[in-house]
């Protein structure tokens, strides 16, 4: 699950001279860190030359949503802007909101924890 992208590896990398996570590191500006968890998730692969990366892979929220309609203001292939009520929270915090970004509204609603 999840998307892949798939790169071709450098001729330095094939050799050996260097890893595939440090040239990704250097190419794509991730912190070497980042990488190696996931390559410990199963989400880099190296094979005959190229290297794929597994992008947004499928994970738990860690909470049942709970569905709440929103107000479109205006929607496109691009963009969507709703009128967010009071008190529904948009970035992890004190408080124990769940970010909506990265989870794309079901129809026209969202999925939080309650607080």
């Amino acid at each position: 699950m999840g998307e892949w992208l798939e790169l071709d590896l450098p001729a330095d990398v094939r050799r050996g001279e260097r890893t595939p996570e440090n040239w990704l590191a250097a190419r794509l500006g991730v912190p070497v860190d980042k990488l190696a968890g996931m390559c410990g998730e199963g989400g880099i692969r190296t094979a005959a030359g190229r290297v794929r990366l597994r992008l947004f892979p499928e994970r738990d929220a860690g909470f049942d949503p709970w569905w709440h309609p929103l107000d479109v203001l205006y929607e496109d292939d691009f963009c969507l802007v709703a009128d967010k009520p009071a008190g529904l929270a948009v970035h992890a915090g004190r408080r124990g909101g769940v970010p909506l970004r990265g989870h794309r509204p079901a129809g026209r609603g969202a999925a939080h924890s309650p607080a």
